[in-house]
């Protein structure tokens, strides 16, 4: 659970640690939490009771969404090699994550994920009321990870079909 050198994010707090702790069942053993971000408890898009938190891995985000107080949550993980797209909205006071990944379609993990995030379409996400500083920081991890993803695809493609 170390942040990677290449980004140029804040090292995990002692209060991250403590948000990973709560997922560390799902993290495969040589898997990392780069970036954990809260939604605003005050913030439209945000959850006064049971915001959601979202982790990013060198792999993936994991979307927590705790409901019934608390007491339960859903688990949710997006590959990054299933995102096409990611763009993000920067409001007054806090930030708009939007992404498709159409891949995710007519899988199991879509009618949680559509209750967590909305879109206007079936592929669509939208991770609302994160801090401004949070969101810039996590879409710049989930672009490096995406490229790093991208560029291992391609090495490997080189390696299973030679010229």
């Amino acid at each position: 659970m170390r942040t990677s050198e290449k980004f140029s994010i804040q090292p995990l707090s002692s209060d991250d640690m403590g948000e990973i702790r709560k997922i560390q069942d799902v993290l495969n053993p040589d898997e990392n939490v780069i970036i954990v971000a809260r939604q605003s408890r005050i913030l439209p898009g945000g959850s006064y009771v049971t915001p959601n938190t979202i982790y990013a891995t060198e792999k993936r985000l994991i979307i927590r969404d705790p409901y019934m107080l608390g007491i339960k949550e859903n688990l949710i993980d997006i590959p990054y090699d299933v995102v096409t797209s990611i763009k993000l909205e920067k409001g007054l006071f806090s930030s708009t994550i939007r992404f498709e990944a159409p891949a995710l379609v007519g899988s199991k993990r879509l009618g949680m994920i559509h209750g967590i995030i909305h879109g206007n379409n079936d592929h669509e996400g939208v991770i609302q009321a994160i801090p401004k500083a949070k969101a810039e920081d996590l879409i710049e991890v989930i672009l490096e990870c995406i490229k790093k993803e991208l560029k291992d695809l391609t090495i490997l493609k080189k390696r299973i079909s030679p010229r």
